[in-house]
């Protein structure tokens, strides 16, 4: 559930499994779009769908990211001895089924920067380095995850070695432009949340700078921030469900927290 500038949309993963076999595909459509009176708009008319390999490749999808146009996912072909490949699309193509590459987001810098994280994070592996592999970066192997409480980018090299399917990550030294992101500062720094809860694996902080939302492996952990700490206690404790994970962060203010509380209801 997300907004974009048109109204607030769904993004799914469908799931669709015949005869042992799973197909993932994901479909994007508008939730509060009214139609015209004397057109009908169904709701497959209004989604989108993606598949980007054929039914054979038995592919899952986990989605690692949503922003208000994008969204990065992984693509799982596990029939085939499980080859894991990251892409990101534009929210409105992600039906054509074709990824788009660093340098459309983040021009030349942006492919400068992937290179320069690969290059980086080979001359350090040795394994890579006593072998005769010769891998270069696609352009289009790339996706936002979370790290010590900030959305980074990191790229992926898919390899075949001893006849087995493998790939690296490795970091993008770039920041994500306020079109992907528009709010990405954690106003108490990591080292203090860390120390307040040992057990945190991610943190956010309010634009207005008094609330912090921590998540544990079993809970999301809400504090008051005082004087740029955490409060003593949690004012509030959400349960999280198995395999639950941060894809999307957004903060609502003013009479936008009421139309997303309109709209969850």
């Amino acid at each position: 559930f997300f907004p974009r500038r048109s109204g607030f949309w769904k993004i799914e993963v469908i799931r669709e499994e015949t005869d042992g076999k799973i197909i993932d595909k994901i479909n994007a459509y508008q939730l509060d779009k009214k139609p015209d009176t004397e057109v009908k708009m169904d709701m497959e008319i209004q989604s989108f769908t993606f598949e980007s390999e054929p039914k054979e490749q038995n592919t899952i999808k986990n989605i690692l990211f949503v922003s208000n146009d994008y969204i990065s996912i992984e693509n799982i072909h596990y029939r085939n001895k499980g080859q894991r490949y990251l892409e990101f699309y534009h929210i409105d193509n992600i039906d054509n089924g074709n990824p788009i590459k660093i340098s459309d987001i983040l021009g030349e810098a942006g492919k400068e920067a992937l290179l320069q994280g690969f290059n980086r994070e080979m001359a350090q592996d040795m394994d890579y380095m006593n072998t005769v592999l010769d891998i270069t970066p696609n352009e289009s192997s790339f996706g936002i995850f979370r790290r010590n409480g900030m959305w980074i980018f990191k790229g992926r090299v898919n390899y075949i070695e001893n006849s087995s399917y493998l790939y690296k990550d490795f970091n993008i030294n770039i920041i994500p432009t306020k079109e992907l992101i528009s709010f990405d500062q954690l106003l108490v720094p990591w080292k203090v949340i860390k120390s307040k809860v040992p057990e945190a694996l991610d943190a956010f902080t309010s634009p207005n700078e008094d609330i912090a939302v921590v998540f544990t492996y079993g809970y999301i952990l809400i504090y008051r921030i005082d004087n740029g700490t955490l409060s003593d206690e949690p004012i509030e404790r959400i349960k999280l469900n198995s395999g639950e994970k941060v894809v999307m962060a957004e903060w609502a203010l003013g009479k936008y927290s009421l139309l997303w509380g309109e709209q969850f209801k």
